[in-house]
This record gives structure tokens, sequence and C-alpha cells, in this order.
């Protein structure tokens, strides 16, 4: 509580703060006479200060809003705002994102003199003379109505867009002098002073015109003589054939339909091109008319492309497995007393109806049975037998597959329930749009050599998913096989009559020109095989073992051991 002492018509308070105690009322400081004075500064920290009086008297000359803003770039807008009822407010107001004072949508009218540097938008004003240094309208009216009612406008350095200068129309609009580099619209010739006289005229009577002395005729055109312009032909046909004699071939342009003939073009459709174009290519079938093709290459090739997608599959190991569809009968050698041996003999279309996978041979017989590819599997036994002997008689097409008997079981001509069985080399699985067959699928090791697709079986397992199983051809898990669908390429050497040496034996070259095969130059005797010595030279020879003489072999051996001793020494 501030302590207060009374001194006459003075009450002194001694502390810094007056509290008035005054509950949920508003505080009220009254004087008896109506008028309260303070000597000093007055600070009201107040969010809000409501003068309620109807007239304000402030002695200084300047008011300062937003008093309590501090440092750069200000973004409050300052100004005063006049309440104006149910009517929109108006305000005269400090904009500072535009730097500019604004009355924002209410006018500012100044019934005296208004000097700017620059104005920023319309400009509306009446004036019986108004004097601008420069004036463009940007399309807009010079006043509300629409039409320039000042007695006198002066322009300097300006334009005037889309404003009437004059009256209501153009054409009562008086000019002492118009300089202009282009006039836009049409020019009414009628009111033009000091200008010849060319409106509804002839071209003859231009001072430099004669079309008088010599009348012009259809076609002619204006032409300088030297001294007048007059009628004549500029490029007469006689000047045209004067200057086409004086010009070749080599002044004309080519067409881009008919072109020039020249040496290089005839060639390139005659016999040249097949002389001298590395890579000549005909347009149609190549009829020799009984001639023939001659080289001095020791070999020529024909090369056949076409159109084919190929992908690269690398093998994985399989569990495919192959039995044959019915048992297999096995005979006794002539030893019956020993038993050393039972054997089976199969033509090529047997093996195939008891199921086959693959391409028979003699060489996957052999190969196969040592790495247990092919055996013969004993049902009842639950036994495999790949130790086997395996001919081939040529003539009659036939297999002979001997079997020597096992210590702990056999396989003899008491056994109904024998099966030959296969196991796959290996597989591997593709996708493919073009649906595959062994009719047009390809494939080729990494050594670059085709596998014939009759060692393989392709099977569709789901829509465009195919499985291919390697049966008769020796491959192993991670070797790359190229797939190619369709016809591919082939490399062919040719020749009428083969490729003959001077010997006249046929003889098979490699496209390098390396020999592979140079047969004998007659047909051999019956029974007789082809022997190579090696190098690639074959000729007609007798074999020394013929199916009889392994029978014999095969009955006189007291083991298998014994057996391929025989063999040996034969």
């Amino acid at each position: 509580m501030a302590q207060q002492i009374k001194f006459g018509d003075k009450l002194l308070l001694k502390g810094e703060t007056l509290i008035l105690d005054n509950g949920t009322s508003d505080g009220v400081i009254k004087s008896n006479n109506g008028t309260v004075k303070i000597d000093g500064n007055l600070t009201i920290s107040g969010t809000t200060t409501t003068v309620e009086s109807e007239t304000v008297t402030i002695s200084d000359n300047q008011i300062l809003l937003n008093s309590n803003f501090t440092g750069p770039n200000p973004t409050e807008d300052a100004g005063i705002e006049i309440e104006r009822g149910d009517e929109t407010n108006s305000h005269f107001l400090w904009q500072e994102a535009s730097s500019r004072w604004t009355t924002g949508a209410h006018g500012l009218h100044s019934g005296s003199t208004i000097s700017a540097t620059t104005f920023s938008g319309n400009l509306t004003g009446d004036s019986a003379g108004m004097h601008l240094g420069g004036l463009d309208t940007q399309g807009a009216t010079l006043i509300s109505s629409g039409l320039s009612e000042l007695a006198d406008v002066r322009i300097w350095n300006g334009t005037i867009n889309d404003t009437t200068i004059g009256a209501l129309t153009p054409s009562t609009g008086v000019f002492t002098t118009i300089t202009a580099t282009t006039l836009i619209g049409d020019l009414d010739y009628s009111n033009l002073i000091n200008v010849p006289t060319i409106v509804d005229h002839s071209i003859g009577t231009l001072s430099d015109v004669d079309t008088t002395t010599v009348a012009p005729t259809t076609g002619q055109t204006i032409i300088w003589n030297g001294t007048n312009f007059v009628p004549g032909e500029s490029f007469s046909q006689a000047d045209f054939n004067t200057a086409f004699t004086a010009k070749d071939t080599d002044d004309l342009s080519e067409g881009t339909t008919n072109l020039y003939y020249t040496d290089a073009r005839v060639q390139a459709v005659s016999i040249n091109n097949v002389v001298e174009d590395t890579t000549p290519q005909l347009g149609g079938n190549l009829d020799l008319n009984t001639y023939d093709l001659s080289t001095t290459d020791n070999v020529a090739t024909l090369t056949t492309t076409s159109s084919t997608s190929s992908t690269s599959s690398t093998v994985v190991a399989t569990t495919e497995t192959n039995l044959s569809n019915v048992t297999v009968a096995f005979s006794e050698d002539i030893d019956l007393g020993n038993a050393v041996s039972s054997f089976t003999t199969l033509t090529s279309t047997e093996i195939d109806i008891l199921g086959f996978k693959g391409e028979s041979s003699l060489t996957y017989f052999g190969a196969a049975s040592t790495t247990s590819n092919f055996v013969w599997r004993d049902v009842s036994d639950s036994a495999e037998q790949n130790d086997m002997v395996v001919v081939y008689a040529p003539t009659p097409d036939e297999y002979t597959f001997t079997l020597p008997h096992q210590t702990l079981w056999q396989i003899d001509s008491t056994d109904n329930d024998v099966y030959f069985k296969q196991y796959a080399y290996g597989e591997f699985s593709i996708t493919s749009a073009t649906a595959l067959t062994t009719s047009n699928t390809q494939f080729r090791d990494s050594n670059g050599f085709y596998i014939d697709p009759d060692h393989v079986t392709i099977t569709n397992t789901s829509g465009t998913n195919y499985k291919i199983v390697f049966w008769t051809h020796d491959v192993t898990a991670g070797d790359i096989i190229d797939v190619f669908v369709g016809p591919g390429q082939q490399n062919v050497v040719f020749g009428w009559g083969g490729i003959t040496t001077t010997g006249g034996r046929l003889t098979l070259l490699d496209t390098s020109g390396n020999l592979i095969y140079k047969f004998p130059t007659a047909d051999g005797s019956t029974n007789q095989v082809l022997e190579t010595d090696g190098s690639g030279d074959l000729s007609w020879s007798t074999p020394t073992i013929t199916l009889s003489t392994l029978k014999s072999v095969v009955a006189a051996s007291s083991d298998f051991a014994d057996f391929q001793s025989r063999i040996a020494a034969l």
C-alpha cells in the first residue's frame, strides 16, 4: 500500500505503483472539473488504448507509428484507418511489399497539384491543358469516358497506344507534321499535300516510266532501258537460248529422281559390281547357262544365313533316367560249360522301339557303358551292369551287347526281367516365345561344335518354359550351351563331284582350306571299312575282327580279363 500525505491541494504518494482496488469494474481517475492533466511523459503498457473523446488535439507535428520495430527489412504495413460503420473502412497506408502509399480500394483526390516522378496505375482527370514529358497509356484510355478531351497534348519521346488524337474520328485530326517509320492501317491520300498524285492512276503517270512510246503486251514486265522504265521482256527466249548454249552438265544441279549418268553408277549395276565389289549382292537368281564358276583358291565356301534368335544357358546336373519299355532277352554264348558271358543283339530300329532316348551309336554305347550312363538292369537282383563289350555290324545295322558274368550275379538266358537303363548327362531350362522342337532348334557347345538335336529331348514344362535334356551327348555341369531357334547358319564347302585333287580324290576341307578327310578314289569291297592314318587320309581295309571271330573269342575266354587280352592280341 502506497503511503500518502496531503498538503492543501496536493496529494503526495510514496512508492512507484498506484493500485486501485476496484474489483471487476473499470478503475476510474476523475477530476471534478472534467480535466485531468499529467505533467511529464505518459507510458501506457496495455495492448489496447481507447480514446472515447470526439476531439483529439496533438501538439506534435509528426506521429510515429510502428515505433517498436527495430532492425532491417520491415514487413508490417502502417497507416491510418477510418471506421465507416457498415461501409468498407478507408485507410491511408504505407505498403512495405510495394514500398508506396496506397488508399486501397478508394480513390485519392487532390484539389490542387500532384507532383510525382512516376505514376503507377490509371491517371484520370479533366484539364484545359496538360503538359506531359512522355505518355504511354499501355492500351488503356486516357479518361474514364474513353475519349481525350485535352485541348492541348504535347508529347516528347512517348507513345500513345489505342488512343484517338483529335476529335471523335481520326479524319478530323489536323496535324502540321507527321514523322513515322511505319504507319499501321489505311492511309487516305485525298488530303495529302505536296505528294505525287498516284491514287487511281496508271504506273505510266510516273515521270520515269514510259508506256506510251511502245505499248505493253501480255506477259511483259517493266525493264530499264538506260533512260526510262519501259515495257519489255526481262529474259527473252533468245536470251535463254544464248545462255543455255554456253552451259554444260557441270553447271546443272542434280535432281533427286532423274540422276546423272556416271561410270561408277553404271558399274554398280553391271558385271563390274560382281568383279570389283567385295560383297556383291544379286537381285535375283543366278543362271549359269551351262557355264561354270571357277576360282584359283583351294577352297570355295558357300554360306547360307537365316534369321535366328539365340540365347545361352548353363548345363546343370540332372536326375533324369530312362528305362526301356519292355524287357530284353539275353542268350548264352557258345561256351555253355564255362558260362563266361551272355549277349543280346538289337537293331537300331529295335532299340528305338524299346524307348531309347537320343541317338544310338557305337561311340555312345562304348563310352556311356564305362561311365554308367548306359547300363543293363536286372530288376529281380536289383543290380546294374555296365561292364560290357559292344560291337556294330554296319550291313545289318545291329548292335551286339556282350556281358561277362559277374562274380555275385549274372545276366543270362534265364533272366526275363532285364531292361536297359539310361542316365542323362545333364540338362538346363530356358524360356522361348517360339515353340521349340528338335527341327527348329540348334545347340552349340563352348568349342563351337554344333550338337545334333537327335542327342537331346525338348520338353515344354509350361507356357514358354522348356527343359532340354542331353541323353547321348557328353556334357557336364557348368558347360555353356548356345541355343539357336531357327535354321541358323551353315557353312558348306562345295564342289561338283566334291573338291578334288590332281589324283581325282574327293577331299573335304574346313573353311580355312585345311584338310579334314581325303577319300579313296573308288569304292571298297564288301564288309571293308574306312581306316584313317591319323592325318585325314582314308583308305579301305578289311577288319581283322568280325562278328564270328568275336563270338569265337568270347567262347574261348575264361573270364573278362582273358577276353580283353584275347581281343588285344587280334
